[in-house]
């Protein structure tokens, strides 16, 4: 068996609610994930909480053996060993892909049936879809592993996804989830799990929480027939491919970064601070875009830009490292690298402080797209409640999904570097307005009613 039971704290009368999440330990004190520690305190008044960490530590699981307040269920990496051991090779097996996935499922379902037989699970929340993340390979010609997220009506367009969804879903643990494989193995069980619990016939509802539409493949749910299946968000976003409802995940993670808040690093107020990727391309509209339009000419006295000196994500760059020089030339961002580390705001990375801990030391703080390669949303805009006023990038949320109303989006809403270099200059003559912009944007976020009421808004949604 790869799973053990830690069971501490269940009231027979209240309903089985299976947490699923990842890097439990770590994660609910990273403001991405900041909404769960007033999830989990208001919903484990109303259900008995089993959390599930598909984590590969065994000191992690130590750590939750010895917690007597919360139950468990571990992910065992030496029982998952074991257990693999059984499970049928395509190569020595002399059976077709199909009759291997097919005895492979069908091993862990028995697994998963003996597991359960003493413990049934009504409800499933997901903190997010961390564990549904389609590996990057590109499937189809032009597309990558974001495919499924789209925000237009052409018909051709929505066949094309759809037509990849069943390709992918048909040969699931081919493609998305090989059970053999090392760094897809924790996918398989996710995947298997979710399917045997959404057959079992006792779920009454399954709820994951995403801030990214790229990683929120919900095609899967909806076709293993998961009971009241619902995607959460900022907010409402019905186009294309999306079908999210909007959850206050804005304000709950501004008030856990309030929570967490210390002593500003400085003892008097900087100017404008971007904290964010710049060496980027992934995206329709890619780092390097907003890099020139918004950032490469900007020259605000005071200000600040921090960032990771990556590019898409992997080993930080530095000179000695050739290699990575070498894909950032072949990319067409080594002159951005230079660009930036040349930089006269360019300040580096912010280390062991949050960019919430960093932001309350600046008046204004640059929000560019996500990268979406459509339009998405973050907190940034929640910055308003330290008193710093939000700077909107042109295609940062164009649809206005958060009703920020109109005669303030267009303020707060920039172009160009020169713009931003206008917005400061006039915000910093006409400071009553600025202040009165922040407390419109505050009353607008609803913090204060959220804060006070957020267990019942919680209990309600859920």
């Amino acid at each position: 068996m790869f799973l053990e039971l830690v069971k501490n704290n269940v009231n027979e009368n209240k309903e089985n609610c299976l947490f699923i999440t990842k890097d439990y330990l770590n994660g609910n004190r990273k403001m991405q994930f900041g909404q769960n520690k007033y999830i989990i305190e208001s919903l484990s008044e109303k259900y008995n909480l089993f959390f599930l960490d598909l984590g590969k530590s065994k000191t992690q699981n130590d750590i939750f053996r010895k917690d007597k307040t919360k139950n468990y269920i571990l992910f065992l990496p030496d029982g998952w060993d074991r257990f693999r051991d059984r499970l049928l090779r395509k190569k020595t097996s002399g059976k077709t892909g199909n009759e291997v996935n097919d005895f492979n499922v069908y091993l862990t379902m028995k697994e998963y049936e003996l597991f359960f037989s003493d413990l049934r699970i009504d409800r499933i929340f997901i903190q997010a879809h961390t564990y549904s993340v389609i590996p990057s390979t590109e499937y189809a010609k032009g597309r990558d592993n974001s495919f499924h997220d789209y925000i237009g009506n052409d018909k051709t367009e929505l066949k094309e996804i759809a037509d990849l969804n069943k390709k992918l879903f048909d040969r699931i643990y081919d493609f998305v989830a090989p059970p053999l494989a090392f760094m897809w193995f924790i996918n398989f069980v996710y995947y298997t799990l979710l399917t045997y619990l959404s057959k079992s016939g006792n779920i009454k509802s399954c709820n994951v929480m995403t801030d990214d539409p790229s990683t929120s493949w919900s095609y899967f749910f909806e076709n293993i027939g998961m009971p009241n299946f619902n995607t959460w968000y900022f907010a409402d976003d019905n186009r294309g491919t999306r079908n999210f409802k909007g959850f206050p995940l804005l304000q709950f993670r501004i008030m856990h970064g309030l929570d967490e808040l210390k002593k500003p690093l400085f003892s008097q107020k900087k100017k404008l601070l971007y904290n964010g990727s710049i060496l980027n391309n992934r995206g329709e509209c890619s780092r390097y875009t907003q890099w020139k339009r918004y950032l490469k000419n900007l020259n605000i006295p005071n200000s600040s830009i921090y960032t990771f000196l990556k590019f898409n994500s992997d080993s930080e760059i530095k000179s000695k490292a050739e290699s990575n020089i070498k894909k950032l030339e072949d990319e067409g961002f080594l002159d951005i690298y230079k660009e930036v580390i040349n930089h006269k705001m360019y300040k580096g990375m912010h280390g062991k402080n949050s960019e919430f801990q960093i932001a309350q030391d600046y008046d204004y703080v640059l929000c560019l797209k996500p990268l979406t390669k459509y339009d998405s949303l973050n907190q940034k805009p929640g910055y308003c409640m330290l008193d710093v006023l939000p700077l909107l990038a042109e295609d940062y949320d164009p649809e206005n999904l958060y009703k920020i109303p109109i005669d303030i989006k267009k303020k707060i809403t920039v172009s160009s570097s020169k713009d931003i270099e206008d917005k400061v200059k006039y915000f910093d003559k006409h400071k009553e307005e600025r202040i009165e912009i922040i407390n419109r944007l505050k009353e607008h976020f609803k913090f204060e009613d959220i804060r006070k009421n957020y267990k019942e808004i919680i209990k309600n949604i859920f």
